[in-house]
């Protein structure tokens, strides 16, 4: 082989690798794997946070949402996804990721001009290989809530909890409209796919921060972090990135959705989760803004 013969087939290689570097990078965009919890590394920050960063008017201002995570070590890889809603129903979703990291940070900001109930929840993920093709994960996480007041009879007024009268009295109103809407939501849901309710104990999906420290009712605190792993899977696949799997028996029963990622989810009710008594399987339920309703098969492995 010639000298150009040799140069040639070095170039083919290095386009080859680079290409499958590129699949393989490209593919975490869709991916968020669960694996079992590695207990060596630890997560020195997790934190999600919302603020009003600016009031352009009486009619219009800009809530910042911050998200950001690090670990004690550089690992593979790390992966922040959040979820922001408004009034339960989802107007922004977020997904950082970086190889070889540590930490992540990322800053949005979204702009409205009515009063609402703002809540972020995000899950901060680390995967980490080890020789002999063994992959482990790190998990956590965060969220944050914010009540804003905009009326044209006063002042804008915003809070995360409650200070003085005023503000209780906007924050119990707020939260009367907002849970009576889900409620009725879900109650929908739930007699359309003709759910026993008895046979369920339903989590509203901006409770589960409460299995961050305590576990799942009947349940190992090692069984609840895989389940609230896994959940975070099934529903980064099929609720934030709406992709169809008919191969995947962990999150069933899944109509056909649209595959439009940037638009599929914005205005999706939030979802409630309801884990049958007996903890052999969870259903997730919501619809989306067209009305269309969904339902999420998880089911439970109790092996932890």
């Amino acid at each position: 082989m010639d000298e150009r013969q040799k140069r040639i087939l070095g170039g083919l290689i290095f386009i080859i690798s680079s290409l499958l570097i590129w699949i393989q990078w490209d593919k975490t965009e869709e991916t968020l794997m669960y694996f079992p919890e590695d207990e060596r590394v630890s997560f020195l920050q997790a934190f999600t946070s919302l603020s009003i960063v600016d009031d352009f008017d009486e009619d219009q201002y800009t809530i910042g949402w911050n998200i950001a995570s690090k670990v004690d070590e550089e690992v593979y890889l790390r992966q922040d996804v959040s979820l922001l809603f408004e009034d339960g129903r989802l107007i922004g979703k977020e997904n950082e990721w970086e190889g070889d990291a540590s930490e992540l940070s990322v800053h949005r900001t979204i702009d409205s001009d009515d009063s609402g109930r703002y809540e972020a929840i995000s899950f901060h993920h680390a995967e980490i290989h080890y020789p002999y093709d063994e992959i482990k994960s790190k998990q956590t996480m965060s969220s944050d809530q914010l009540y804003v007041v905009d009326s044209p009879l006063r002042n804008m007024i915003s809070f995360h909890e409650p200070t003085n009268e005023e503000e209780q009295e906007a924050k119990d109103t707020l939260d009367k409209i907002v849970n009576q809407q889900l409620e009725y939501t879900w109650k929908d849901l739930i007699h359309h796919f003709d759910i026993s309710l008895t046979d369920y104990d339903p989590v509203a999906f901006n409770k589960i921060l409460k299995f961050q420290n305590e576990p799942i009712p009947k349940l190992t605190m090692a069984q609840t972090k895989t389940i609230i792993g896994q959940l975070w899977e099934g529903l980064y696949r099929n609720y934030i990135l709406a992709i169809r799997d008919d191969n995947n028996q962990e999150f069933a029963d899944i109509p056909q959705v649209n595959k439009q990622h940037d638009k599929a989810p914005i205005g999706h009710s939030m979802p409630l989760i309801l884990i049958h008594k007996d903890r052999t399987h969870l259903f997730v339920v919501y619809e989306n803004a067209d009305g269309d309703r969904y339902k999420l098969r998880q089911n439970i492995n109790l092996d932890n």
